[in-house]
């Protein structure tokens, strides 16, 4: 696919070009991710949006990785939910939303 023009990988079959689209975009959630836990609210959210593009890539080709993709499409799942719930929080933080433990976060 490196070949630059849409009409050379159309002419490919899916399983020839998308595992390296597939690379590039885990690459930048890998990336992006780095030192997770001094990431601020911004790289954070960034790296949600990192993932959010993998998933529904993964989705797109569903179908042409068989079980091994639907795995991978259930835990980039489970990490978007993760990070867009510390986003929530972040948003509610900053608008100055504060809770006790005991509070219910709808």
């Amino acid at each position: 696919m490196s070949a630059g023009a849409c009409g050379d990988a159309a002419a490919l079959p899916v399983e020839a070009w998308a595992p390296e689209v597939l690379d590039k975009l885990h690459a930048r959630v890998l990336n992006r991710g780095k030192g997770f836990r001094d990431l601020g609210p911004d790289d954070r959210h960034k790296l949600r949006v990192a993932a959010k593009r993998l998933r529904y890539t993964l989705e797109l080709f569903d179908g042409v990785f068989g079980a091994d993709g639907k795995r991978q499409i259930d835990r980039v799942k489970a990490i978007q939910e993760a990070l867009g719930n510390l986003h929530d929080l972040d948003v509610r933080i900053a608008r100055g939303q504060v809770f006790n433990c005991g509070d219910v976060i709808e």
